[in-house]
Parts: structure tokens; sequence; C-alpha cells
């Protein structure tokens, strides 16, 4: 098994966005696609777990509330199954607790809703170079 995490070129800056709130994946994918990357949009975990190696996203941005699993759940799932991809973990409750647990098990960020759009840019960027 491959370590399932890759570089990024800039001409494929693909970021998954795993959110069950189709209004959260809209906004990210809008503000994104400014920005000049790619995304690919999932209701769940579950839906994107099967294509992670083929996708090999530069990155991935988590809902908390998924269906069936919490983000951090789908973190662990993520690691079990050996992928390595840099994860920012999204939630609309501030929880130091969570925000703690996120960063612990590898999150590279944990942001509250509504997020602020050039920090998140930001953040993004700043995973994709390290890519």
């Amino acid at each position: 098994m491959i370590s399932k995490s890759r570089t990024t070129t800039p001409a494929n800056r693909l970021v998954c966005i795993i959110n069950a709130d189709p209004n959260i994946r809209k906004k990210l994918g809008v503000l994104l696609k400014r920005s000049k990357h790619q995304t690919k949009s999932f209701a769940s975990g579950s839906k994107v777990l099967d294509k992670l190696e083929a996708l090999s996203p530069g990155c991935l941005i988590v809902g908390q509330d998924l269906p069936g699993q919490t983000g951090l759940e789908f973190m662990t799932e993520l690691e079990q199954r050996g992928y390595s991809f840099p994860t920012i973990l999204l939630s609309r409750k501030s929880n130091v607790s969570i925000a703690v647990r996120a960063i612990r098990q590898g999150a590279a960020d944990f942001v509250e809703i509504p997020w602020v759009d050039r920090k998140l840019l930001n953040t993004v960027d700043k995973l994709m170079r390290k890519q």
C-alpha cells in the first residue's frame, strides 16, 4: 500500500470538500475555484473513501458533522486505511476539546463556521505548497 499522500503541482490543485451541508459544499467550492483550485465535493466520508486514491487530493476540508460519523472519526478511518492527506476540520461549534483532538489527530487546522475567506484560502494555499 502506498503512503497515499501525493505531490501537488500548481496545475492540479484538487481540494476534496466533505461536508453534509450542500450550502457549505457550494460556498467552499465557489471560493476555492475563484482561487484557481480544483474541487470535488462529497456529502459524506463513505462517498469519498474508495475514490481518494484515484483523486489524490492536495488537501481535504472535512465537516465535523458528517452523516454516520464525525469528522474526527472520518480522520481516524483515513489513517487506518493508510491515507495521509493534509486536512482542515470545519465545525459549527467552537469546541476546544474537538479542536485539540483534531490537531492531535493530524489536522492542519480547525476552522469554525462561518469561516473567514482569506484565512481559509491562506491555509489551503499553504497546505498545497507543502505537498
